[in-house]
């Protein structure tokens, strides 16, 4: 099946997508590797992304932002009707040397990497709840990549603070992120995300994301703690915390890095990347009982 048959009604090439723009209205999110600025939005677009966002939405700057997307207007007949019935949703993509090409439920986009990142997205959603959706997806590929320029990487995983440090733990989907998180969270601690979480160098940091999982977003202001350490999450009879060759945690980080771990343009400066975090934080097993017995594991001093 070629790229995008399976939402489009014909195959789209450049010379097909309308430049018009859904709206005037023209807002920044100022969070990791940002502000995003977004332009082309209507009113309701705008009210719904600044309600999401909350204060992370800021004035525009007369600066050019290091990232900027424009949304734009494409008929619903572009479209395939689509029974979501016992469906699992995932998006075609589409990789190239210069862009990246998306394609989804209601959308189609591409993100060009040079010069700067510079996104177009295309959707027939005026419903707002639809809206959402396709706006999340493109966004979270968007803030992949920004994340990965600026020599980190965006990693689905779960990330709680205390006393100023912050313990990272990642793993398959199933694993326990949000029930570790609950757990932390239960226990006082700060839980940045319980889904996807952003490790920033120099040095090495964890950012706090509004992208959650099971506990629901949180659109706070984003605030960055040195990484303790990152664990493999792994369910087990009983708690322990074993350690992990390089060599796996490499390939166990890699997995964890959605979207960018399958460019085979830029994989390689993930691999960079990841390498770059094992050398500063060290990377072990976390085997994980279900019972918030693993936090003296993580901290033994509480």
């Amino acid at each position: 099946m070629a790229f995008g048959d399976a939402y489009l009604t014909c195959p789209l090439t450049d010379g097909d997508l309308p430049a018009e723009l859904w709206g005037s209205e023209t807002l920044a999110i100022d969070l990791a590797g940002g502000p995003y600025q977004f332009s082309g939005l209507v009113p309701a677009q705008a009210g719904w992304v600044q309600a999401r966002f909350q204060s992370l939405c800021g004035a525009v700057s007369e600066v050019p932002a290091p990232v900027s997307t424009t949304i734009h207007r494409l008929p619903e007949s572009a479209f395939r009707e689509i029974d979501t019935r016992g469906w699992v949703y995932t998006f075609d993509r589409d990789y190239h040397p210069e862009r990246l090409c998306l394609a989804g439920w209601g959308f189609l986009a591409e993100i060009r990497f040079e010069p700067g990142l510079r996104g177009r997205l295309w959707t027939c959603r005026t419903d707002l709840e639809r809206f959402a959706g396709v706006f999340e997806n493109f966004f979270r590929v968007l803030v992949a990549y920004r994340v990965m320029q600026s020599g980190g990487v965006l990693l689905h995983s779960a990330a709680f603070a205390r006393d100023g440090r912050a313990q990272v733990v990642f793993g398959r989907s199933g694993a326990g992120k949000s029930t570790s998180s609950r757990f932390a969270l239960n226990a006082g601690w700060e839980v940045l995300s319980d889904d996807m979480n952003a490790l920033l160098p120099d040095p090495w940091q964890v950012e706090k994301l509004p992208f959650a999982g099971d506990l629901g977003q949180t659109p706070s202001r984003s605030r960055a703690y040195p990484i303790a350490g990152l664990r493999w999450l792994q369910q087990a009879a009983t708690h322990a915390v074993r350690p992990m060759s390089g060599t796996l945690a490499l390939a166990r980080l890699l997995v964890c890095a959605p979207v960018v771990n399958e460019d085979p343009f830029r994989v390689d400066g993930l691999l960079h990347n990841l390498t770059n975090l094992l050398g500063h934080a060290s990377a072990e097993t976390l085997d994980f009982a279900r019972d918030p017995g693993f936090l003296s594991l993580l901290d033994p001093d509480h």
